[in-house]
């Protein structure tokens, strides 16, 4: 991939002189702390000798030249139009860097969450977490917007190699950066508003089940569904999934997850033939396999075959490391939303209307009754509020916001705030007890 540069000497001269840099602020880097940095979202291209920070989001990598330019000096070489920017001294920035002066800023996609033992920090772009010390949790809320030096000040100073670990640690996982500005840099808004009526559904089918596809599934897309998930306990042919996916090829469905019991017809070729057509296909996993195995297939779609039996809605509910999300949108919906049962609607295998296919409540028949009909009853979002801060238990675990929650299979089926029976880790000693 060519570099920033040479895509901006292919321009005009007309066109460099209207192409702008718009950095926050730029710091002229010394040779020796001329290294790698995490850059933040910008508009053009990086001038050598800059490190510069926009705005929240890191989105490139750059090495600082052993040869600084002053901004206006390489300005003119290049033509371009800079807005005045009064640059930091060497030992300012050197100083910044070492934190002694100025204060740490968390990247705004750099969330932290407390848990009762330990916490996380949740990187929202790269969808990864680590975790910190409830330590640093404290330093990073309690003592947020303060200088190193202060912050030391308020242990007395008895904990400064500690402090400073700390700082090494975030900045060796470009978790956030140093800055005189702080108050430039706002939280992440985290409001989460959907304008459609249902987001994402299951239907799930046996041998016996006589669903009336394309008639559900134009009920779905009149509701707004983006996501669903098909699954068959039963040994569907290649015809009759064909079917099912011929009957959602025309509507507003983003993503069809297919679970089905191994079928001889249902090969590696032929459910790639599928997924090339029906490109809305995102993932296919056949269980009651011989053996389990893997691959990619189509256009990226993630083919897995298990040995393990999905005979029935009771195999769901487990809660695992494998099925965290860490992205903004799954974040922000579950700090306010229930993580799992949010705008959901699911059709059991003999077409019962619920929340949740293992869910005891129906709100009606698909045979006498429409999804609207069953979405306007006045229980039927009584769920979708239930939110981690509110469930026993979860509410001191430093995952709930990434977790997938259950509320068919509780700790104490008669409470509706307990904890997911299939959940087997313990916040309060941070251990994954055995299944």
């Amino acid at each position: 991939m060519p570099d920033s540069r040479s895509l901006f000497e292919r321009l005009t001269p007309e066109g460099q002189r209207l192409m702008p840099v718009n950095y926050r602020f730029m710091e002229p880097l010394a040779e020796e702390l001329g290294s790698v940095q995490r850059l933040a979202e910008s508009s053009v291209y990086h001038a050598d000798g800059y490190c510069c920070w926009g705005f929240h989001k890191p989105i490139s990598r750059c090495c600082a030249s052993s040869k600084p330019q002053s901004i206006q000096e390489d300005a003119r070489e290049e033509e371009v139009s800079v807005e005045p920017i009064q640059t930091q001294p060497i030992d300012l920035v050197k100083k910044l860097r070492l934190g002694l002066e100025g204060v740490f800023v968390l990247f705004a996609c750099c969330v932290p969450v407390r848990g009762a033992r330990r916490s996380l920090i949740c990187d929202l772009q790269r969808s990864v977490f680590c975790f910190i010390p409830n330590g640093l949790y404290k330093i990073l809320n309690e003592h947020r917007g303060k200088t190193i030096a202060a912050i030391k000040a308020l242990y007395g100073n008895s904990y400064d190699e500690v402090i400073e670990e700390y700082f090494e640690f975030l900045i060796s996982k470009e978790l956030g950066f140093w800055c005189t500005d702080p108050k430039c840099f706002p939280d992440l808004d985290f409001g989460w508003e959907r304008p459609e009526r249902i987001t994402n559904a299951i239907i799930d089918a046996d041998a016996a089940s006589q669903h009336n596809y394309p008639k559900i599934l134009s009920e779905l897309d009149d509701l707004g569904c983006k996501a669903l998930q098909l699954r068959f306990f039963c040994s569907p042919g290649q015809q009759e999934l064909e079917a099912v996916l011929k009957a959602a090829a025309y509507g507003g469905l983003r993503s069809i997850d297919i679970i089905a019991a191994y079928n001889i017809e249902l090969t590696v070729e032929a459910l790639e033939s599928l997924s090339i057509q029906y490109q809305r296909v995102n993932s296919v996993i056949i269980h009651s396999a011989p053996e389990n195995r893997g691959c990619v297939i189509g256009r990226n779609v993630t083919l897995r075959y298990l040995a393990q039996a999905i005979d029935s809605p009771a195999c769901c509910g487990q809660v695992h490391p494998r099925y965290f999300v860490t992205n903004l949108s799954a974040f922000a919906e579950a700090r306010r939303f229930n993580s799992c049962l949010n705008r959901k609607i699911s059709i059991d295998a003999r077409g019962e209307i619920r929340n949740c296919p293992s869910l005891p409540r129906s709100f009606g028949n698909t045979s006498d009754t429409s999804l609207h009909s069953a979405l306007a009853h006045n229980d039927f979002a009584a769920l979708w509020e239930i939110n981690k801060d509110q469930v026993e238990i979860c509410k001191d675990c430093e995952f709930r916001y990434i977790c997938t929650d259950c509320r068919a299979y509780l700790t104490s089926p008669g409470d509706v705030y307990s904890k997911p029976s299939k959940c087997s880790y313990n916040p309060y000693t941070a251990e994954w007890l055995p299944a």
